[in-house]
């Protein structure tokens, strides 16, 4: 999630009828904010997602449309500050600067129809050549960049698995927007792509994490002790993450 959660008790009634979307002026211009009702849900809440992202206002199983409205337009103020604050997109498209594995490259066309993407050490900045059509130049790009994380990844949830004598069933890539990583009950490993833009040793410490969850699936002190046990260095990673994870989400369009 970019940015706090605001939330307020829900009111006792009727369910509302299902409702899309609203626009709320801010600052000037009309920002749409996409509505969810969540039958689970106990609050208001308003949250902004990660880079790219609509604002989007959950309503609670009795909540009504005209209090979420109301809560929303009382958390304009807030909604303004994290619009402000989100860093904008970058394309994937020649001479554009993008971090791999932490260190800036400069995206190049190779100019050839066909063959691989490359990195080509060069001083002052390294760069990324790719080679194909120029229309699919950013499909190429973040395919590559997947593989690469899909590659990183699995190695290092292997080190950390049997540092820790565990055992995964499997480990799946994807452009996650609110988890940089998951693991599910059946030993499935998840992550996102975009763990290939951070430093390694960033993208060390979430595979680190999904892994020791594998056997304490909560945030307990067992489980920090299990994290700090095969990544002693967490809490640095940790707040690089917190700091600057938002920023990986501006990369890319597709």
């Amino acid at each position: 999630m970019f940015g706090s959660l605001f939330s307020s008790p829900k009111s006792a009634g009727s369910k509302p009828a299902y409702q899309q979307s609203i626009m709320l002026e801010i600052n000037g211009h009309d920002v749409p904010v996409q509505i969810k009702h969540n039958d689970r849900a106990k609050r208001y809440t308003l949250r902004m997602p990660q880079v790219g992202s609509t604002p989007i206002l959950t309503i609670p199983k009795y909540g009504t449309h005209d209090e979420a409205v109301d809560f929303a337009r009382r958390h304009t103020g807030w909604l303004a500050a994290r619009i402000a604050d989100r860093p904008e997109l970058t394309a994937f498209e020649p001479d554009v600067l993008i971090p791999l594995r932490g260190e800036p490259h400069r995206l190049v066309s190779s100019g050839k129809a066909r063959g691989v993407v490359q990195v080509i050490n060069e001083e002052p900045t390294p760069h990324l050549s790719v080679s194909g059509d120029p229309r699919h130049f950013e499909r190429r790009v973040t395919d590559w960049l997947k593989e690469q994380a899909r590659a990183d990844i699995t190695a290092a949830c292997h080190y950390h698995a049997n540092n820790l004598g565990l055992h995964f069933r499997s480990i799946s890539i994807r452009d996650q927007r609110t988890r940089w990583g998951s693991c599910s009950t059946g030993a499935r490993l998840n992550f996102s792509w975009r763990l290939i833009l951070a430093p390694p040793e960033v993208l060390d410490y979430v595979a680190a994490h999904e892994v020791a969850h594998l056997q304490e699936m909560n945030h307990k002190p067992q489980f920090w002790t299990l994290v700090e046990k095969t990544c002693p260095e967490m809490e640095l990673h940790k707040t690089w993450l917190r700091r600057h994870g938002s920023t990986l989400h501006s990369y890319g369009s597709l």
